[in-house]
């Protein structure tokens, strides 16, 4: 049986009675609804009749019920691209629809588009047969859900809906024959022998029969059967000057179904005429270009399509099979081409004017890596252009740390999105950026989409390995701290399918897909699906939550994620939120992010908190970030600092009493107590300088703001189990904080050093430095003061022991008792960098080949380094006071000083 299904509503009655279309669409936009009347009884309801356009005069659908004077019009549905008004229907009202005398239908469709309740619509009965089909409401009347039902050949048949106010159409397909083969219109000479006319069909059910007829148009007004001709074909006569229309009712035992109406025109005999146009002129290669030659004349006359060298005919050539009134031209070659038609009949030819087509060239852009190393991917498939490119987003092509940002043609680099001249075939390379420092996801929270929706963007896949590795790595581009990167996904349908070749909006995955793609702790996966399989999809091996079509699932650790495809079937994007790793921190001398480091900030760079999203934008003494409220447990700011360096952070208009800890890396936290006016300061945290130290603050109260944060970079001095060192550095520093190290400077008279204690120094001054073994750092500061009193030190590299003509080298040695120290000459070698020492002059005769180092004050230290045989007939004591009788290599008081024995 065969059925067919018309977009509009054409249950049309003809002009001869029994002429039945193949379909109709029940709704109000098709009809127009008022009175007509009484039918049976007032209970009736509604009476839908046609209004002369799309239903004949008198054709009648009558919808009864005892709420069927509910129905009217509500919203638009979308059928086979063709809009029609739904109507609405009670709950539990049962409703029919009587088709027309003669006409059977086979199946009915409803086409539902919502609900009161936004429910899913349920069919309860159709047709006396009880039922529970249901289908999910739309809204929007754009994607109308269906229910069909088989009717076997019913004029009637009724229908209850059990939700509340469903909103729908009803489509009617009916049983009858079905025309393949259509009449065709033709043009005669008058006596010429006519061709038949003739319709091919099948019948719904049952043999066919066939009636010829007349009538005086092509909408069949006055149409009357022709005697006789009651087959398949009809030849008509030619006898007579003028135009007429024929049609075939063709009839099974279920219905009638009309052929086209042909027309036939004869005439007596004209000349012909031509005229040939082209659908454009000027095209690039391989356009679609068409030729169109209009004729006029009786008999109908032949075309044939000639080319030509020039637009006056030379070397004019018949072009083979180029016989019809229209012709396509190849344009896969760039050139100018001539070409004209001539009309040829019985009564004589006509030739049209030259038409002429030129065919500019395209030029090809092929993409290659060229000498770029390390990427993954694809570069894009080459393309013909015609007189520019705009470059294309990235896609296809990747590298570790890096972010594709331009093409190069081998002259310039030309942007994402740039539009680049073309006058020649060209080969681009890629153009690499290394992501920034601050160009890392999770630096800000962050979502990156990857869309399987080619309507989204998204490139086409057909990917089914069967066993055998295939894949395909995804790039999209995100903005991080300011920067673009680009992000990958790895898509793996080794064992799986990835195919979105046949639809704009859904991709079809197959399980045991498998996508990877890059994660921090924390971060958020969405997942968008058709619906909720039972093989689910998992995370890292876990099932995420399901709602509304939408997977969520949460990643534990940083690395790469694997999403291992379930049963789902269709899929739309990935999406992953990253958190924000670290607070973006901004210098206000400079506008840019940054992450805290020796050498982007300086010692008055004062940084602003920008990151922390419960409570953005507000701002505090030109400062925008805030802790409002610490005393929640998510009140905390987490920041990288890396290098050497202090910190401190400064709270502004904090409850007097509040409190709030900083915990620096794997050191215990620290309770920081705010006196609650003004602004203050935590004091100094000291920042590891081996790795990346993360510093967290959580808060003990309400109403604290950590407003700014001050970070000073160091300088590093290790001391020795010896106890001393010295050291040389560019850099102002500060000792006033570093606790259990002493620096001083030093001045040098005749063979005394005297080391005076200091906590700020000038840059380019050398100190000597006491304390316990250990390595500090040394805060940096502003001061420009260059004042180096007697010691110098290497500026960045070794000094030789003789760098200096007329200068003699001393470095701070350890004296002979192992707990004092002493400045002896450098005779061979070099200094290290960074080391401080004195430069002294040769010819001072006062110089001693050791110089004694005291302390200022004269309260501790060394006053003088002796020889042992320069002590005879000298009172020595020990620094207990005891009178030693024969003195020893050491440290002994001989004369009020102390002094060294040698």
């Amino acid at each position: 049986m065969r059925k067919r299904l018309l977009t509009l509503l054409t249950l049309v009655l003809g002009v001869c009675s029994g002429v039945w279309a193949a379909t109709a669409i029940v709704g109000p936009g098709n009809m127009t609804s008022q009175a007509k009347g009484t039918l049976e009884s007032e209970k009736a309801g509604n009476v839908w009749y046609g209004n002369g356009t799309n239903l004949a005069t008198g054709f009648i659908i009558q919808i009864t019920g005892n709420k069927a004077k509910s129905l009217d019009k509500q919203s638009t549905v979308t059928i086979n691209g063709s809009a029609y008004d739904s109507f609405k229907n009670s709950n539990g009202a049962q409703n029919t629809i009587t088709l027309p005398s003669g006409s059977y239908a086979s199946s009915v469709s409803f086409y539902v588009t919502a609900n009161d309740e936004n429910t899913d619509a349920t069919l309860s009965e159709c047709n006396g047969v009880s039922c529970s089909d249901a289908v999910t409401s739309h809204n929007d009347g754009a994607h109308p859900t269906v229910i069909t039902k088989s009717l076997g050949g019913k004029n009637s048949f009724t229908f209850t809906f059990s939700t509340k106010q469903v909103f729908f159409v009803a489509v009617v397909t009916y049983d009858q024959p079905t025309i393949t083969t259509q009449p065709v219109s033709a043009t005669y000479m008058k006596d010429e022998a006519a061709s038949a006319l003739s319709v091919a069909a099948t019948a719904s059910t049952g043999d066919l029969s066939y009636q010829w007829y007349s009538c005086d148009d092509a909408n069949k007004t006055n149409a009357a059967a022709i005697s006789g001709e009651t087959s398949a074909s009809y030849t008509p006569a030619t006898s007579v000057n003028g135009t007429y229309y024929y049609f075939c009712r063709v009839t099974d035992t279920k219905g009638s179904t009309d052929s086209d109406v042909a027309t036939i025109t004869v005439a007596s005999a004209t000349a012909p005429t031509i005229s040939a146009s082209a659908s454009a002129t000027t095209v690039f290669q391989n356009a679609s270009v068409t030729l169109t030659a209009a004729t006029t004349g009786i008999p109908v006359p032949t075309v044939q399509w000639y080319s030509c060298t020039d637009a006056e005919k030379a070397g004019a050539a018949a072009i083979v099979g180029a016989t019809s009134e229209t012709y396509a031209p190849s344009t896969a070659t760039a050139g100018t081409y001539y070409f004209y038609a001539v009309a040829t009949s019985s009564a004589g030819s006509a030739t049209s004017d030259v038409i002429t087509l030129t065919v500019n060239p395209l030029y090809t852009v092929t993409y290659s890596l060229g000498d770029v190393t390390g990427t993954i991917g694809t570069v894009p498939a080459a393309v013909d252009v015609e007189s520019s490119l705009t470059i294309p987003t990235n896609k296809t092509l990747y590298k570790a740390g890096y972010t594709l940002t331009a093409w190069n043609n081998g002259t310039s680099d030309y942007a994402i999105g740039a539009n680049m001249p073309v006058t020649a075939n060209t080969t681009l390379t890629p153009v690499f950026t290394e992501n920034s420092a601050t160009a890392y996801l999770g630096h800000n929270t962050t979502t990156v989409t990857w869309q399987f929706q080619t309507g989204q963007g998204a490139p086409a896949w057909s990917m089914q390995g069967n066993g055998t590795e295939t894949k395909y790595y995804y790039v999209v581009q995100t903005t991080v701290g300011g920067s673009s990167i680009d992000v990958l996904m790895t898509m793996d349908a080794t064992n799986g399918k990835i195919n979105n070749g046949n639809w704009s909006d859904w991709t079809q995955m197959n399980p045991n897909t498998k996508l990877t793609v890059p994660v921090l702790a924390g971060a958020v996966l969405k997942l968008y699906a058709y619906g909720e399989g039972s093989s689910k999809t998992k995370f890292e091996g876990n099932i995420g939550t399901y709602a509304s079509n939408i997977y969520t699932y949460t990643a534990t650790a940083d690395g790469d994620l694997e999403v291992v495809i379930g049963d789902e079937t269709y899929f739309k994007y990935l999406s992953v939120t990253y958190p924000s790793e670290t607070t973006v921190l901004t210098a206000n001398t400079a506008d840019q992010i940054v992450v805290l480091t020796k050498a982007n900030i300086n010692s008055v760079d004062y940084l602003t908190a920008m990151t922390d999203t419960w409570n953005n934008g507000k701002t505090y003494a030109g400062y925008s970030g805030d802790f409002f409220n610490m005393s929640s447990s998510d009140r905390k700011l987490t920041f990288k600092v890396t290098g050497a360096g202090t910190f401190e952070i400064f709270v502004q208009n904090a409850n007097s009493g509040r409190t709030y800890t900083v915990k620096v890396g794997s050191a215990d936290a620290v309770t920081v107590t705010h006196g609650g006016t003004g602004v203050e300061s935590s004091g100094l945290f000291a920042v590891d300088a081996s790795a990346t130290t993360t510093i967290t603050l959580a808060g003990g109260g309400s109403s604290v703001y950590p407003v700014y944060i001050k970070f000073n970079p160091t300088v590093p001095a290790t001391i020795t189990s010896a106890g001393w060192a010295t050291l040389y550095t560019d850099k102002a520093l500060d000792f006033s904080g570093v606790s259990g190290l002493t620096a001083y400077t030093a001045t040098c008279s005749g063979s005394t050093v005297t080391l005076t204690p200091v906590n700020d120094v000038p840059a380019n001054t050398g100190v000597v430095l006491k304390g316990s073994a250990n390595t500090y750092y040394i805060p940096t500061t502003e001061s420009s003061s260059t004042d180096k009193g007697h010691l110098l030190g290497s500026a960045s590299a070794a000094t030789a022991y003789n760098a200096y003509d007329g200068y003699t080298l001393y470095v701070l040695t350890q004296a002979s008792d192992g707990v004092n120290v002493e400045f002896n000459p450098v005779e061979s070698g070099e200094i290290a960098a960074g080391k401080a020492f004195l430069k002294v002059s040769s010819g001072d005769s006062s110089l001693a080949p050791t110089l004694n180092v005291v302390f200022a004050g004269g309260t501790t230290g060394i006053d003088s380094a002796v020889k042992s045989d320069e002590l005879r007939d000298k009172s020595y004591y020990n620094l207990a006071g005891q009178r030693v009788a024969q003195p020893t290599k050491g440290l002994y008081i001989v004369g009020g000083k102390k002094v060294v024995v040698k």
